[in-house]
């Protein structure tokens, strides 16, 4: 009896794809008691994001001048306590205005690490990430601390951008957040895209089967 779950050979062939046993081991325990899962897969390689590398770059970049004025803020002090200014009230006043100069850009230092680390975790986070099909919704799962579940609906995959290959391959969603600035990158990951999936033309077609020919027929009735 068909129970309206599509499987992998009803899509493009018996070994379209196939569902992968560590994802699968690794998704099952979100799944709902009623929920039967279709598909299961995670990145194979690690997809580089335009955005991690934006912000590893200016992070250096931040990190290297802050260093500068460090050490330019160190040879001053060097230069006062040598005795080279004569001693007197300007001398008395300049000591710790300069000392204190010496340590307000270790905050800014702190900033420049913040951004550097924010961007790593920007740049390895895919390889935490767990994709999935049920016959119920999409799931993108995250164990990069804080762990998070995006679960996606059917108007969720009215839109699918796939790019790269045929045999991997990149599914980005519709749902997807427009906006991406340094505040969101600096505190959360993302979640909106099947990232470097195996067979993603396979993919786009199950999830065009389960979800909006579904949705699609709906309406038309």
């Amino acid at each position: 009896m068909d129970d309206g779950t599509v499987r992998g050979d009803q899509v493009t062939g018996i070994n379209s794809f196939e569902i992968d046993e560590k994802a699968r081991l690794q998704i099952t325990p979100e799944l709902r008691n009623d929920e039967k899962l279709i598909w299961a897969d995670r990145p194979h390689g690690l997809p580089i994001s335009k955005s991690s590398i934006f912000l590893m770059l200016f992070a250096f970049i931040w990190i290297a001048v802050v260093l500068l004025i460090i050490m330019g803020v160190f040879t001053s002090i060097q230069f006062v306590e040598s005795g080279v200014i004569p001693p007197g009230l300007f001398n008395e006043i300049a000591k710790p205005l300069v000392a204190l100069a010496f340590y307000v850009p270790f905050f800014f230092l702190l900033i420049g690490a913040v951004l550097l680390l924010s961007s790593i975790r920007m740049l390895i986070s895919p390889l935490f990430q767990i994709y999935a099909i049920t016959d119920q919704r999409g799931i993108i799962a995250s164990s990069l601390f804080p762990r998070r579940i995006i679960s996606i609906t059917r108007g969720g995959f009215a839109r699918i951008e796939r790019t790269g290959g045929n045999k991997i391959g990149t599914l980005e969603i519709a749902a997807r957040q427009s906006r991406r600035d340094l505040r969101t990158a600096m505190f959360q990951v993302q979640l909106d895209s099947f990232q470097r999936v195996r067979n993603p033309k396979a993919v786009e077609a199950l999830i065009h089967r389960q979800f909006v020919s579904k949705t699609e027929g709906a309406r038309s009735a």
